[in-house]
């Protein structure tokens, strides 16, 4: 199927989906919601029916589903239910993150889209806290590598440390979801993480530079701005529990 073939079935789906009353909600996902797609780029096709109209809409609908066509098909329940927090699809929240609904015949859908691309907001304290200790012990980890000259150690350790790191970083922003890799820079670009205190760029360097070579200078800078920012209430404990090792990584040298 050609794009062409595809943004016409795409326009065809939405004009159902506006005059079907059994489909109450419709919008469009993925790299084409973010303004980031090419010439490889499917169209991720949302559609939302009536709670007892899934199986007749199934048959109805999914064989459109294509290469350049991917529908999502749930009813009210089920997307209510989709990416639920601690689930298997925990993953998938972010697709839901910066999305337009385009169709919402219940006025509800949007607001169920826009807490699914959120962290829950009574599981964020713990989530920030478990993921803060997680980031401290991976830095901890590398820099000992580091000190053993196990290279390979270093980068694995400090890669590691960085997805913690994003998650608490991301969340500490009006409960947000870490973006997907592809997204990151799109994500700091739009929606800025006000809290750094450093440019967008500076920062995506200091990551590019952990990853490729676990160097010890921006893991530092990044653990101090990491202690700065929750190193108090409500995450104080956190370093608390580390003890003298926060110091021991304040103060490690390679000299």
């Amino acid at each position: 199927m050609t794009i062409k073939s595809a943004k016409l079935i795409y326009n065809e789906l939405k004009s159902l989906a506006q005059n079907d009353p059994n489909i109450i909600g419709f919008f469009l996902g993925g790299s084409r919601v973010k303004g980031l797609d090419n010439k490889h780029s499917d169209y991720d096709i949302y559609i939302i029916v009536k709670n007892n109209k899934l199986a007749e809409y199934r048959k109805k609908i999914m064989p459109l589903k294509d290469d350049r066509i991917d529908i999502m098909l749930y009813t009210d329940k089920g997307l209510r239910e989709h990416a639920a927090w601690g689930g298997t699809e925990e993953w998938a929240r972010y697709n839901m993150a910066h999305i337009k609904v385009e169709i919402d015949k219940t006025k509800t859908i949007q607001k169920i889209i826009n807490e699914k691309g959120k962290i829950p907001e009574d599981k964020v304290e713990n989530f920030i806290r478990g993921n803060l200790d997680a980031y401290i012990n991976y830095v901890y980890r590398s820099l000992k590598c580091l000190r053993a000259k196990n290279s390979l150690c270093a980068k694995l350790e400090a890669s590691n440390s960085l997805l913690y790191f994003l998650n608490i970083i991301f969340a500490l922003h009006g409960r947000r979801v870490k973006p997907f890799s592809k997204y990151l820079q799109w994500e700091l670009d739009h929606y800025p993480l006000k809290k750094l205190p450093i440019s967008n760029q500076e920062f995506l360097n200091i990551l590019d530079k952990i990853i490729s070579s676990a160097d010890l200078n921006p893991q530092k800078k990044l653990f101090k701005i990491t202690e700065k920012l929750f190193d108090r209430s409500p995450y104080k404990s956190v370093y608390n529990n580390w003890g003298e090792k926060i110091e021991w990584v304040e103060k490690f040298s390679l000299k």
